[in-house]
């Protein structure tokens, strides 16, 4: 009978022990998956709901991500998950990435196609904005609004609200104003009036 118990003892620490076999090899495999880009798409599907297939946001107070610096996309993410920058739910939701993770993240949407949303603006506006922005905004803001190299994001074909909110979040001082951009905007404002600050999102918004 000890001798049956020691078999039975025996075979149910082998199959235990397989078993953690498997669920390590499997979670080497994901995280294998993940790093190689197999995985990437999976882990970005978490963001779909807000940011929209492939980064392009369906809902105006959501920025699309798409074509967005790797770089910028993990500075961002990390300053929400510390709290350096202000936000709604992006402080909670980011804390359930790792930084692996983040990095996997940034590049998946770095190379996801620049779009633009359909809404309605107002052409005359945007035109005057055009002038301003290319002024004031150009030298951070590369090819229209276009290009991020580094720092500022993608303003081109962003919601018109969203780019509203977040000048709103820099002027009201819940989010840092770097120091060139917060003399862009005051010169801005110097030269046209609040009517000038609307006119560049109408721009920016515009671009495609």
């Amino acid at each position: 009978m000890r001798s049956r118990d020691k078999q039975r003892g025996a075979k149910e620490g082998v199959s235990l022990g397989v078993v953690l076999l498997l669920v390590l090899a499997n979670l080497l495999f994901t995280e294998a998956s993940i790093a190689a880009g197999s995985g990437a798409a999976l882990l970005a599907s978490g963001c779909t709901g807000c940011h929209g297939y492939d980064g392009l946001s369906a809902g105006p107070a959501t920025p699309n991500i798409a074509h967005m610096n790797a770089g910028t996309f993990v500075q961002r993410m990390k300053d929400f998950k510390s709290g350096n920058r202000v936000a709604t739910i992006m402080g909670r939701l980011a804390k359930g990435y790792s930084d692996d993770e983040l990095a996997v993240l940034g590049e998946y949407f770095s190379k996801r196609q620049l779009g633009h949303v359909v809404q309605p603006l107002d052409v005359a506006l945007a035109n005057k904005g055009r002038a301003l922005a290319q002024k004031y905004c150009a030298s951070c803001h590369i090819n229209d609004g276009k290009v991020d190299d580094g720092g500022p994001g993608i303003l081109a074909g962003q919601w018109l609200t969203y780019l509203c909110y977040t000048i709103e979040d820099y002027q009201s001082g819940l989010v840092h104003v770097p120091k060139k951009m917060r003399e862009g905007l005051d010169a801005i404002k110097n030269e046209a009036g609040k009517e000038g600050i609307t006119s560049v999102l109408h721009f920016y918004a515009s671009q495609e």
